[in-house]
């Protein structure tokens, strides 16, 4: 899993509110399998990854946190933040609003936002689905997923992932197709970035939410 190219020029153009609609759904059903990953029986595989936990003042976990190879990585029950060492932003990703907020890569500071809570995702920084660090971010973070999933696939198996999206009413993608769907959302973002692409609205997929857990907590409280 590498980070985006911020070297790389292209025509950007703002997010289609399909692309978005299938983002959002994607990333409601990627943050509950994340959930089964903490909780999984033969170990925590988030802590199998590399991720570190990321402590409330009440010792519960808020979110997860990772540095490998000049990515960093926060994943939490309300989204995800992505940041890479080539550029000076970092992008948050809302479960319930995956249009991308840039700001500066400097104030990603896990150990205040478990003090702020959840609400940090749909709040901080500033919207900005077009410009072309807000892109090339973007293709960052979706391959991330991508290269995450794939992982899963390999050490613990298809099985598992399946098991998963079992106990999630609202899925929106079978396991075998998982890592493939992060791929075609991906896909989408790098033709945009083609003079010649124009946006694909053709899609009509309809979002329905349900209620969440923080990821990292148990269903008893407990970490």
């Amino acid at each position: 899993m590498t980070g985006v190219d911020a070297t790389s020029h292209g025509v950007t153009t703002v997010l289609s509110d399909a692309w978005v609609r299938r983002a959002e759904r994607l990333l409601h059903d990627q943050c509950w399998c994340w959930g089964r990953d903490v909780e999984r029986a033969d170990g925590n595989l988030l802590l199998e990854f590399g991720f570190r936990r990321v402590r409330t003042p009440e010792g519960r976990t808020f979110a997860y946190e990772l540095d490998r190879a000049g990515e960093h990585v926060v994943l939490a029950g309300a989204g995800l933040c992505y940041a890479t060492a080539k550029v000076a932003d970092a992008v948050l990703l809302g479960r319930y609003n995956a249009r991308p907020r840039l700001f500066p890569r400097a104030e990603v500071d896990t150990e205040q936002w478990a003090h702020v809570g959840a609400s940090i995702f749909q709040s901080a920084g500033q919207r900005d689905e077009a410009s072309p660090l807000s892109r090339l971010l973007l293709i960052g973070a979706v391959r991330w997923i991508a290269g995450y999933e794939a992982w899963v696939r390999e050490v613990a198996g298809l099985d598992y992932r399946a098991q998963c999206l079992s106990s999630w009413p609202s899925t929106s993608v079978s396991a075998d197709r998982m890592v493939e769907a992060w791929e075609a959302l991906l896909a989408e973002l790098q033709e945009g970035e083609r003079p010649d692409r124009a946006p694909n609205t053709n899609h009509t997929n309809h979002t329905n939410h349900t209620n969440h857990t923080n990821l990292g907590i148990r269903r008893d409280g407990r970490n």
